[in-house]
């Protein structure tokens, strides 16, 4: 919902827009400046939705900025969460896939092919049924996991991690076929009739 103002604002400057998503993030960490509980709870992870808006938006072409500068961003950024955010290591990780994204189309930019990308092609076909259920499924078996646990806590290695993964991949992939795939058929068909 606060995209369109983060739009206009970067349609003037994307640096702009940068600073001021960056400034609330380190904000979502001071509860008593919110009115809002969820507005805190919301900045205080939106750090990264901001870098996946700025990988879409230049690779639409709706901004531009070259892949080598939003992958030094995203790196500058991880690497001041990593240092200064003592429970931000998974934000820090989430900037540095974004950075990752940017030089893999920084590569693709300059002619490389990135062919082994294709082998996870099924992952890019169920990514709407994986966004939706990962979630739930890692709720749910953390909340079993608890429950049979004597002091009601996660364990602490990660093995129930990978089976969690794993359930989810299974899952989405089976319900991608009921979901996604009867869809995007249709959608097809219907292209090559109005053809």
């Amino acid at each position: 919902m606060r995209y369109p103002l983060f739009w206009w604002i970067t349609k003037r400057s994307w640096v702009a827009a940068t600073v001021l998503m960056t400034l609330l993030f380190g904000a979502g960490y001071w509860s008593y400046y919110w009115p809002l509980r969820l507005l805190q709870q919301v900045f205080s992870a939106m750090l990264i939705w901001w870098l996946g808006v700025l990988l879409a938006d230049v690779h639409a072409g709706r901004i531009r900025l070259s892949w080598k500068t939003v992958a030094v961003v995203a790196m500058a950024i991880g690497g001041a969460v990593w240092a200064l955010v003592g429970d931000g290591r998974s934000l820090a990780i989430g900037c540095g896939f974004a950075a990752l994204l940017a030089s893999g189309f920084a590569l693709e930019a300059r002619g490389k092919r990135l062919s082994w990308l294709e082998k996870l092609k099924p992952l890019g076909d169920m990514s709407y049924t994986l966004y939706v259920t990962h979630f739930p499924v890692l709720v749910l078996l953390g909340g079993w996991l608890m429950s049979r646990s004597e002091g009601g806590v996660l364990p602490r290695h990660f093995g129930w991690v990978w089976a969690g993964m794993g359930l989810t991949l299974l899952l989405s992939y089976g319900l991608h076929f009921v979901i996604e795939k009867p869809f995007l058929s249709r959608s097809a068909s219907a292209s090559k009739h109005a053809a």
